[in-house]
């Protein structure tokens, strides 16, 4: 059992991709669940509280400690189990295996199959553990599901020592509470990944619009058409949003970022884009690109501001862009904190139901504008699920901030939405809508806690 008292070369563990900075007495990087669980046991002895890590790149502030010990599992890599299924495979890793390392795996053990798993993010640190105790949403959700509609089994340690497995087919109850639950009650020690196959042909398409208006028609148009072909071999596997000012932010610093160095040069002064993927036979993507095309026509978008790749490894080069949008928000957030220390990732994961993109849109943007904040918007334009990142420079701005974000979850909760998603309610958003936060998810949480973690040290 190897322990570690914190000192300055473990600095980068006392914090995760939300940039709030905390403090830890000691740490442990287990390699199998049995030294994890030997370490849990002693660390439960004391009634030392335990923060979990994977890839830290979470914004939530989940994995960041207040105290106590951490336990990173970015050392539990090993891949356990391979098998053919009907529809495609079952893959089982430990939960230190990142999205990274999760494709290349893919790759060797598929072979000829051309499998994969639609649940990854763009993110390609992350860890599968983590994302699956966020249930986090990948660039393909739009038609894939999340990731517990990708994860067939769970594999849990939990606090007071005992140890399960978790089917999605035979406990789905516990199965949705743990894959979401944010390790509460358990550490997620190995997960059985659902793959399926690579389709026949692979599109990207971004569009670039040169007016909000025509964004939003087009937002629009795109989710009517690709519900229309939702049945279909066909179909929209991804439909994501970015504003102009991350677009904007993307151009300044395309040159420094090694993944966008290859892409062609923006077309000038976008005031929006949608990324999209479409999957199936060549004949009904072909089809389906063409009916979206005349959208984009008649909403102003030219064959110039146009970029259309198709096969697995263009459209993996033109998905950085879409992964571009929150890495460099996060950047410009590190500039900031740099004069403002408390500065924080202040950012919308809520879910207004049934409500149009342009108002869900036109909310943000308001909000940012009537306290003079700039704000970056991108994410699931799909499903709505968009995040608006507010960016205060100082005490007095990020008190609005805060303020803002509390009148959204308000307007969100009286409508009948989710104020957390795939971000998760973590540290931050526990301290920033307190008393506004699911209710339903904090049952959850409770429940797990009072079955597997009573003393409470996780």
């Amino acid at each position: 059992m190897k322990i570690y008292q914190m000192e300055e070369k473990y600095r980068q563990f006392a914090g995760d991709e939300s940039r709030l900075t905390g403090r830890c007495d000691s740490l442990s990087f287990p390699e199998t669940e049995d030294e994890a669980a030997e370490i849990l046991a002693h660390m439960a002895a004391s009634k030392t509280p335990v923060t979990i890590q994977g890839g830290l790149t979470g914004v939530a502030g989940g994995a960041v400690p207040q105290g106590g010990h951490v336990m990173n599992l970015s050392h539990m890599l090993k891949i356990l189990d391979y098998r053919k299924t009907e529809k495609g495979a079952l893959l089982a890793a430990e939960a230190g295996v990142t999205v990274l390392d999760l494709k290349k795996e893919i790759r060797r053990l598929a072979g000829k199959d051309r499998l994969f798993w639609p649940a990854w993010p763009t993110a390609e640190t992350a860890s599968i553990g983590g994302i699956a105790a966020n249930n986090s949403q990948g660039i393909c959700s739009y038609h894939y599901g999340d990731a517990r509609a990708n994860i067939a089994s769970v594999r849990i340690l939990a606090a007071d020592g005992s140890r399960k497995t978790v089917t999605a087919r035979e406990d789905p109850g516990l199965f949705g509470q743990i894959v979401g639950g944010e390790g509460a009650g358990g550490i997620i020690t190995a997960l059985e990944l659902t793959l399926v196959p690579r389709p026949e042909s692979l599109w990207a398409i971004c569009f670039f619009l040169k007016t909000e208006d025509a964004a939003v028609r087009f937002v629009e148009g795109a989710r009517h058409i690709a519900h229309a072909h939702r049945e279909d071999a066909a179909f929209a596997a991804a439909l994501e949003y970015l504003d102009g000012p991350v677009l904007a932010l993307i151009r300044e610093n395309k040159a420094s970022v090694a993944k966008l160095k290859d892409l062609p040069e923006l077309p000038p002064n976008p005031a929006g884009a949608v990324y999209m993927e479409l999957h199936g036979p060549e004949d009904g993507v072909e089809e389906l690109a063409g009916e979206l095309l005349e959208l984009s026509a008649d909403c102003g978008c030219m064959d110039e501001d146009t970029w259309a790749v198709s096969g697995e490894a263009e459209t993996e080069r033109l998905q950085h862009l879409r992964g571009a949008a929150s890495e460099l928000v996060n950047t410009r957030i590190d500039e900031i904190k740099r004069a403002f220390p408390a500065m924080t990732k202040l950012a919308t994961d809520m879910d207004f139901p049934d409500e149009p993109f342009a108002d869900t849109l036109a909310r943000y943007q308001k909000g940012a504008e009537s306290i003079d904040v700039p704000c970056y918007i991108y994410g699931h334009a799909g499903t709505g699920g968009l995040y608006a990142n507010l960016m205060p420079d100082n005490a007095e701005t990020y008190g609005a901030c805060t303020k803002l974000l509390r009148g959204w979850a308000r307007e969100c909760q009286a409508l009948g939405g989710t104020t957390t998603g795939e971000y998760g309610v973590g540290k931050l958003a526990g301290r920033l809508l307190e008393g506004l936060l699911p209710e339903k998810k904090l049952e959850a949480f409770h429940a797990l806690r009072a079955k597997w973690d009573p003393v409470g040290i996780l």
